[in-house]
């Protein structure tokens, strides 16, 4: 699984590459805060690694997964379950939703629309 960090996520966004940014954490953390543009498939949702593929449509798209922090192992768990479903282009942002504020990148509240 390869990881990735905040400048790194910044600049796949600013220059329009094509991915699928996925928050893992529960609905009710997602409506607090989450990265413009992320969809939410909680880690603990049944059938994870279908839901995300009914989503994004194809296996090789490139997905980043994200989750509270450093110290939060859901993003990980994602990463690797999205891997093990045949998934070949997973990326885990692996500072979170705490590293995008602290780098004082825009952020959005409540569901997606």
């Amino acid at each position: 699984m390869e990881t990735i960090d905040v400048n790194e996520l910044h600049e796949m966004m600013t220059q329009g590459d094509e991915f699928m940014l996925i928050n893992v954490l529960d609905e009710e953390n997602f409506h607090e805060h989450h990265i413009p543009g992320s969809r939410n498939v909680p880690i603990n949702t049944p059938n994870f690694a279908e839901r995300v593929e009914q989503m994004v449509g194809d296996k090789d798209r490139t997905i980043v997964v994200y989750c509270a922090n450093t110290e939060c192992t859901a993003s990980p768990t994602a990463a690797k379950k999205l891997e093990h479903a045949g998934f070949t282009n997973v990326l885990d942002f692996e500072g979170g939703i705490e590293a995008w504020e602290q780098a004082q990148r825009p952020v959005e509240k409540g569901p997606r629309v």
